[in-house]
């Protein structure tokens, strides 16, 4: 019983966080527009988000079609998850669910001679 009440307080507090927290992405849109969201956005951290807001307003004026954009995580994971399916198929998604797709790639690249 008590295990049961830490795993749903547990679930609850995943799910809480999940969706009250953000992520932000750099929109980019013009071209990139037309592809679906987890291939057309960059995650960067609201400082340089607004940074680069900033040097884009300068350097190609007001109308540069940049602009920031808060997502909660809880679709920031799903955008990661469409993305590794894309690239990779279902093995994509479970390297990336249990953490292993640095070691995955850094295992599939060519040694030199």
């Amino acid at each position: 019983m008590t295990m049961r009440l830490a795993l749903f307080g547990a679930s609850i507090m995943l799910a809480a966080y999940a969706t009250m927290t953000h992520v932000t992405y750099l929109n980019t849109g013009g071209y990139s527009a037309d592809w679906p969201e987890y291939r057309r956005i960059a995650v960067v951290s609201p400082q340089d988000c607004a940074a680069l807001l900033g040097r884009a307003e300068r350097t190609l004026g007001e109308s540069h079609g940049l602009r920031c954009e808060g997502v909660p995580r809880w679709r920031h994971w799903a955008n990661l998850t469409r993305a590794a399916y894309d690239r990779d198929g279902v093995g994509g998604v479970a390297l990336a669910v249990l953490g292993g797709q640095a070691v995955a790639s850094a295992a599939a690249a060519p040694t030199a001679p």
